[in-house]
């Protein structure tokens, strides 16, 4: 249980998605179980291309996310998820020598995270974590936890996730205008991965499909950390944008059209989706949406076949789709399976309550920050996220 001198440690985090601000209050219950004391999740103009659309709404929905979720309590700390968009990994292979066979100490492993950093080039970005993808001892020896093995020498490959500084300057200045003394930020990304897939599996390397509203993120998962990410403007509302352009349909009306697709089931010319809003019924040639959402479902697919055509070590690596953008659709599945000629699987949280494909990024969050409170992993430094404790950040 996540406890200091006693007391149960609550935990407030903050995801940022692309069509929601999810704030979730948190900590551990019996048998370590994740206890989920509050969540609100309100809705926004989202970001494109890795900026907000509208940075002046910021102040209002997070502080309309927080007091929904903290009961109008607010936390003096929170923990803020960055999405895929707003980050770079950054994969750095790191040497030390130790002089002599002893052991490892943990300043050992934040002086290599440290001289790993060093070699990154990157100007006017922030750290926001540091994880190690495996370490070699002696040049023989793999594992994932050196600290306490005896070597007299070791080699990381560490992964570091930067996010410019615009972007957390503007964030923090917000969530303290409205009373919050200290911030954290974690790579969303990470933190679904580290959630969703346990050590095991991530040892045998997962791709991740994180398909959304607005964005869709690739994450290649090996070891702790993330090889490589890539993430890119297009998700769920553009089947919705297409379907209002192509068809006329009203967006609105669209995107309540989209959550009744079915790209499984085959149609024929005159058969009709028929929705209902506001009394009144609106039927579409089934085989046009389909059709339309068929491509759209390809496009994203070949975005993510160009991103994993630059790593062919990833032919071996589990391929899992998450995310609200496509998830919930029968069919969509599919389809990524004939554009990457691999095998998919959905994921999702297993959470009581929360088990929704569209909830991973915020649970992960929340149940990465309270393994790191446990593990006593927090910086103690307001611009680093917790895994930067790591290189003593």
């Amino acid at each position: 249980m996540a406890s200091f001198g006693g007391f149960i440690v609550q935990i407030a985090v903050l995801d940022i998605g692309s069509r929601q601000i999810s704030v979730l209050l948190g900590k551990y219950g019996i048998n370590n179980c994740v206890v989920i004391d509050g969540c609100c999740e309100c809705d926004y103009s989202g970001f494109l291309d890795g900026q907000f659309l509208q940075p002046d709404e910021l102040h209002r929905v997070f502080a309309e996310a927080i007091r929904g979720a903290c009961k109008d309590e607010m936390p003096e700390k929170i923990t803020v998820g960055l999405p895929g968009e707003f980050c770079t990994t950054v994969v750095r292979d790191v040497q030390m020598s130790l002089g002599r066979r002893r052991k490892i100490l943990e300043q050992d492993i934040t002086e290599m995270h440290n001289n790993g950093e060093l070699k990154i080039s990157m100007i006017d970005c922030t750290t926001i974590n540091i994880q190690a993808i495996t370490y070699m001892l002696d040049g023989t020896s793999r594992t994932l936890n050196p600290e306490g093995m005896i070597a007299q020498s070791f080699a990381g490959r560490i992964s570091y996730t930067l996010c410019p500084n615009s972007i957390v300057q503007l964030i923090e200045s917000v969530l303290k205008s409205i009373g919050i003394k200290e911030v954290e930020y974690c790579s969303s990304v990470l933190a679904e991965s580290l959630f969703l897939f346990d050590d095991v599996q991530r040892d045998k390397g997962i791709v991740l499909i994180d398909c959304g509203y607005l964005t869709t993120s690739v994450a290649i998962i090996k070891g702790d950390g993330l090889l490589a990410h890539y993430s890119f403007s297009a998700g769920g509302a553009h089947i919705s944008a297409d379907i209002n352009m192509h068809m006329n349909v009203p967006y609105d009306i669209a995107e309540i059209l989209k959550q009744e697709i079915k790209l499984s089931l085959s149609f024929k010319e005159d058969d009709n989706y028929e929705i209902r809003k506001d009394h009144i019924i609106y039927r579409y040639n089934a085989v046009i949406v389909n059709a339309i959402a068929t491509e759209r479902i390809r496009a994203i697919g070949s975005t993510v076949f160009q991103a994993l055509s630059n790593h062919h070590k990833t032919q071996n690596f589990d391929v899992y789709v998450t995310g609200g953008g496509i998830s919930f659709m029968r069919g969509a599945k599919d389809i990524l399976c004939k554009v990457l000629g691999r095998q998919i699987n959905t994921i999702a949280p297993s959470l009581q309550y929360y088990n929704l494909p569209h909830q991973s990024s915020m649970l992960g969050l929340l149940s990465t920050v309270l393994k790191s409170q446990e593990s006593n992993f927090v910086a103690t430094t307001s611009h680093k996220g917790f895994f930067s404790k790591l290189s003593g950040k």
